[in-house]
């Protein structure tokens, strides 16, 4: 596996890079250059600690604490699998462009994607979603997604069609969002409209026929809960994370008490 990593010169120029301390910038440089080949790695913070920090006497919940500053950056995900905490660098496949890529020893978050290049049985090369800008000399011998060169199969003309409309779908839905968002939550931190990450969770919650029908009700409704307006946790992130956020939301289990229940969900 792989060691050498790309630190990225925009780094220093990265309005979420400089909101971070000193040390949670050494940490994030750390996660990079520590990770594995699939920007993955444990994400308990005693293995942290000892992982990037092996010299300093640091308390195992201020590493926690640092790891959650740049988790709410959306520099980082951090998920939870068999009650064990893994992290996924989000930009991985951004900056990283290494010749070789072993798969990853750990789960991959949901909805993500691993990109692997190595040497299989009989020195055969496996690829796994390889890019064409990932290797100097592309190589499909022994290739896992078939024997066409380039990023990808080909698409028929149908699914291509297909494709381009739920790119488009989901692009007016994100912008919508964040739009009602703001619109609701205005002393709130908003994201950007460039954010991928919250994107491919937009995209898993799109899957859910009643998400398509009830945001607007369930983030309208969280607006109006001292809870969810005093809390730092409450963000788009959040909300998109996972198909219990929204719901709660949605059921009025973040309502102030003795305030009226709210409009009544639609069902589908």
């Amino acid at each position: 596996m792989t060691k050498k990593r790309m630190i990225h010169d925009c780094m220093w120029q990265s309005e979420g890079f400089a909101g971070l301390t000193y040390r949670q910038r050494c940490l994030w440089i750390g996660l990079i250059t520590t990770a594995d080949d699939q920007g993955r790695g444990r994400a308990h913070p005693g293995l942290v600690r000892a992982a990037v920090f092996p010299f300093d006497v640091i308390a195992q919940g201020e590493i926690e604490a640092d790891i959650q500053a740049i988790v709410d950056c959306e520099m980082l995900l951090v998920y939870q699998i068999q009650e064990k905490d893994f992290y996924q660098i989000v930009s991985w496949w951004e900056y990283q462009r290494p010749q070789w890529a072993g798969p990853s020893d750990y789960p991959a978050p949901e909805d993500w994607l691993d990109r692997a290049r190595y040497h299989g049985e009989g020195h055969k090369v496996i690829t796994e979603n390889w890019l064409e800008s990932n290797k100097k000399e592309q190589d499909n011998k022994g290739s896992k997604s078939g024997d066409t060169p380039g990023d990808k199969l080909p698409l028929a003309k149908e699914e291509v069609k297909e494709e381009v409309e739920v790119k488009e779908d989901i692009e007016t839905l994100f912008l919508d969002i964040l739009s009602h968002w703001a619109d609701v939550f205005p002393s709130k931190q908003q994201p950007r409209h460039s954010n991928k990450t919250l994107r491919k969770k937009l995209r898993t919650r799109m899957r859910e026929p009643e998400f398509k029908k009830n945001w607007r009700v369930a983030i309208t409704r969280a607006s109006k809960s001292t809870f969810c307006n005093d809390g730092s946790w409450c963000k788009v992130g959040w909300f998109l994370a996972n198909d219990d956020n929204w719901r709660k939301a949605l059921d009025g289990d973040y309502d102030d008490a003795g305030k009226d229940s709210g409009p009544v969900r639609i069902r589908v």
